[in-house]
């Protein structure tokens, strides 16, 4: 899977993509990829969800869960907004963004497909 660069995974004939909102559009991701390509989008809210499930997204990545050291340009959505949003669609939700071992629970509570540490949590 590659994150936000469309070019990059069709050259190197990634499995997918991951986009943002502000990435390339998922018909567009689609007409490029080809129809086997798993196609992820992030959303913030169910009315993102929901418009990048009709759109055909593969899954969602949903976030930022908490505050991240990994970016600097999230807004916090808790897991109150996660649960919302696995309620609303039918695909997997990927819960991202400041999870740690204190937090987990937290966040399986609702319900989500996967979720992924924070990599600056984890460090040695």
């Amino acid at each position: 899977m590659i994150n936000d660069n469309l070019p990059v995974a069709k050259k190197l004939g990634a499995a997918g993509v991951h986009l943002g909102q502000d990435d390339l559009n998922m018909a567009e991701a689609r007409a490029l990829l080809g129809p086997d390509a798993i196609i992820g989008i992030s959303a913030h809210n169910v009315e993102e969800a929901l418009l990048a499930e009709q759109q055909g997204a593969d899954y969602l990545g949903v976030g930022a869960m908490y505050p991240t050291g990994s970016k600097d340009d999230v807004s916090v959505i808790g897991p109150e907004a996660l649960k919302k949003i696995v309620q609303a669609v039918k695909i997997p939700v990927v819960g991202i963004g400041g999870i740690t071992l204190k937090t987990y629970n937290d966040i399986r509570k609702s319900r989500c497909s996967r979720l992924c540490y924070d990599q600056l949590y984890f460090r040695g």
